[in-house]
């Protein structure tokens, strides 16, 4: 990784979007100007994420239940956002996770007073996935959040099941594949936690991850994508 970013010093490349010299390694491919107009989700329904006029909570989280108490996502998946995503998530972009991290923890800052002790944790990958990209973005970018901000992180869920990837299934394909496909592996079960998940697409996993963690005992817990379709 110090290769990587000596590498980069020596040699730095041209930004993917307007062909200026990227200055920071963090946001490579793109320069910090282009970084900085990434497309923002924006206001939303604190329990389910969906986009309103004014941060709120919808009609439909009004009448039902969801298993979160706090849904936030930082970027709509689409133009910009969508291409340096790929390339963090798919491309092995790992330095990214120091750039994300901090706009994660501006939300956490913005939860809740009684989230500020909240630990970490991450929707967990099954070993094979993690063998064929190298790594596992939304588990680097938690250990990331972690090392640098201080932040408690329990590696609570485990995937027990490989099973088809989500990317080419409908919604309720989506809901059947990932049932049943994660436990918990912690004995130390919070009150509270907040799960970091990267592209929240219709929600199918990171749902199903919420509903397992409260089902083992958590009682408030707060999402926070770094996307969402």
């Amino acid at each position: 990784m110090m290769l990587s970013k000596t590498f980069f010093k020596l040699f730095p490349q041209n930004c993917i979007f307007c062909g200026e010299v990227c200055r920071d390694f963090k946001t490579s491919p793109s320069c910090l100007n282009c970084f900085s107009s990434l497309e923002n989700w924006g206001e939303s329904c604190i329990k389910c994420g969906k986009k309103l006029p004014s941060s709120g909570i919808c009609g439909e989280c009004l009448k039902s239940q969801v298993p979160f108490d706090f849904l936030f996502h930082l970027y709509s998946y689409e133009g910009k956002a969508r291409v340096l995503l790929n390339f963090y998530k798919f491309k092995g972009a790992w330095w990214m996770a120091e750039i994300f991290a901090l706009k994660i923890y501006k939300i956490i800052e913005n939860l809740p007073e009684n989230f500020k002790e909240a630990p970490l944790t991450f929707v967990p990958a099954h070993p094979y996935r993690i063998f064929t990209r190298n790594y596992h973005p939304v588990e680097y970018l938690a250990r990331t959040l972690s090392k640098n901000l201080q932040i408690n992180l329990i590696p609570a869920l485990k995937k027990t099941h490989l099973k088809k990837p989500q990317t080419s299934l409908t919604k309720e394909e989506r809901e059947k594949n990932v049932k049943g496909t994660f436990k918990v592996i912690t004995k130390d079960i919070p009150e509270k936690i907040i799960i970091l998940d990267d592209i929240y697409t219709t929600g199918s996993t990171l749902m199903e991850c919420a509903k397992v963690l409260k089902k083992a005992g958590v009682k408030t817990i707060a999402g926070i994508t770094l996307a969402r379709a």
